[in-house]
């Protein structure tokens, strides 16, 4: 409401705010989005060709996901080479959570990762700090944040995938495969619609929309796909009551972690603005 009144630094920072991202960058951004899936969906398409041979065909999927991996790690330190643009966003928590998960699993030499699986991230931080000294990188930083808080929201939503795989991990593969596809394109094109946009509101509106919607429409899925099953570490059949909680705690879980920062950011905006514009006219000077 405020913004015409900003000073310099933040008038040059609304360009953040009001642009859409450059063809490289939409791809780049995008690849949370479509690197993982591919991988898994290769994995998928491997389960239903070579359903007796996985064992032998398992340097497929570890190339893959090797290649994928690469491009993370290097999206990640020439994003934050360029002073953290919009894309660049998509690939921290990521790294992180795929750093986590790798924790549990073996290295070539049979053992469990466990602290190793972090080097790959850590060193690349290293390296992106260490080719990155300049402040006006880190101010970049702050101001794209300041400026657009949908960076935040979407930093957040690439993680949904990763998500999706999880919460229908121990489902039928006849079910979980087409429903998990049908996710993953969804949340393609919110994030290609979220690049492509040139309103503030709206990028944040088209990532919370598509992300809750297909939680809606996989908790759905879920609920009907459990009730009446009855688990090993359940005591008897699933009912739907049973499992409206949970899906509600996951959607609720959801909408904090997607707008609460943008409500803080845009609130902390609206205050130092209207502050101003009241020391200008008590000042007697005119806005900028």
């Amino acid at each position: 409401m405020f913004d015409q009144y900003s000073n310099s630094s933040d008038t040059k920072g609304l360009s953040e705010r009001f642009s859409t991202e450059s063809k490289s960058g939409q791809w780049l951004g995008l690849f949370p989005l479509y690197g993982l899936q591919s991988f898994f969906l290769i994995l998928m398409l491997q389960g239903r060709l070579f359903p007796s041979s996985n064992s032998e065909n398992i340097w497929l999927p570890s190339t893959i996901f090797f290649l994928v991996m690469i491009v993370f790690l290097v999206a990640y330190v020439i994003g934050w080479k360029q002073g953290f643009p919009r894309w660049w966003f998509g690939f921290p928590l990521c790294l992180i959570l795929i750093s986590t998960f790798l924790q549990q699993s073996e290295g070539p030499d049979g053992a469990i990762l466990a602290w190793r699986a972090w080097i790959p991230f850590g060193l690349a931080t290293f390296i992106a700090v260490l080719i990155s000294l300049s402040p006006s990188r880190y101010h970049k930083l702050r101001q794209g944040i300041w400026q657009d808080p949908s960076r935040l929201v979407y930093a957040v939503y690439t993680l949904l995938p990763i998500w999706s795989i999880l919460i229908m991990d121990e489902m039928s593969d006849s079910v979980s495969e087409p429903l998990l596809a049908l996710s993953f394109v969804l949340f393609f094109l919110g994030g290609l619609f979220y690049f492509r946009s040139d309103d503030f509101w709206r990028r944040v509106l088209v990532l919370f929309g598509t992300a809750f919607l297909t939680s809606v429409m996989q908790y759905i899925f879920i609920v009907i796909y459990w009730t009446g099953k009855t688990p090993l570490t359940f005591g008897g059949p699933i009912r739907w009551q049973d499992q409206v909680p949970g899906a509600l705690l996951g959607l609720s879980m959801l909408t904090f972690a997607m707008l609460m920062p943008v409500i803080i950011l845009e609130y902390a905006r609206l205050i130092r603005n209207r502050k101003r514009f009241d020391a200008n006219l008590f000042n007697g000077t005119k806005p900028l």
